[in-house]
Formats: C-alpha cells, structure tokens, sequence
C-alpha cells in the first residue's frame, strides 16, 4: 500500500505537501540521533506522503495501521535514532516526489519496506512484534 501511496503522492503532491515533506525531512535530519523525536517523524513524512497520494481509501487503510507500523519502527530504529541509511532513502524518495517521477518513488518505497521487513526478520525471537502481527 505504501509503495502505491509513494506513486500516487509523486503525481499528485502539491506545492504544499512537498513543502511539508522537506521541512518535516528537515526536521528529521535535525534530529536522526533523537530516537523518540526520529521515529515520530519517519512515521508523519509517511503519513503525509499517504495523504498527497490524495487517495482517501488507501489513507484510511494507514491509519488504521499506524499503531502496528509505530511498533514497527520502536523494534528495529536502534537506540542511536534512524540509521544515515532510513535518512537516505526517505531523501531520495522526497526527491521522485517532486521530480514526479511515479516509477522512482514506487522503487524508492519498495526498497524501503523492503529493508524494514528484513530487519524485522532478523529481530531476536524474544524482540519480535507483537502476536497480533
């Protein structure tokens, strides 16, 4: 849904959403080492791409999910904050946004939720998710 979301969001953003989502990625660089300050952020750049995708259905469905994808990313952002790398990807995704380019931003996003499942995967058994997962 989010990999949609991204491609939807890289065609129909407007100026004030990009707006929105460098400053809050702005805000995200400021403060990567800020653990609580960093996931709180990651989780809202997602929340406004899912609304610039301007696709109500597909926005309910996230939020209904935002209390899983936050436990999502308290196991695996590490204690250090969000990783150079989230930091990265979540540039150049901004980045396919504004150039409009739909196939970028759904690659960029693929790959994102790509590398979160892995490092979910390799959780210890005893640091897994939730059951309701």
């Amino acid at each position: 849904m989010e990999t949609e979301c991204a491609g939807m969001a890289a065609s129909r953003a407007d100026e004030e959403e990009r707006s929105l989502l460098h400053r809050t990625y702005e805000e995200l660089c400021a403060s990567r080492t800020d653990r609580p300050k960093s996931i709180a952020l990651e989780i809202e750049l997602h929340n406004i791409i899912a609304k610039a995708a301007h696709n109500t259905v597909l926005e309910k469905i996230l939020n209904s999910l935002k209390q899983i994808l936050k436990e999502s990313r308290e196991a695996t952002v590490p204690p250090t904050g969000v990783t150079p790398e989230t930091v990265k990807v979540h540039e150049r995704l901004i980045a396919a946004i504004d150039a409009r380019d739909v196939a970028a931003a759904r690659a960029i996003m693929k790959e994102h939720i790509a590398s979160v499942a892995d490092r979910i995967r390799r959780l210890p058994n005893n640091c897994r998710l939730p059951n309701n997962w």
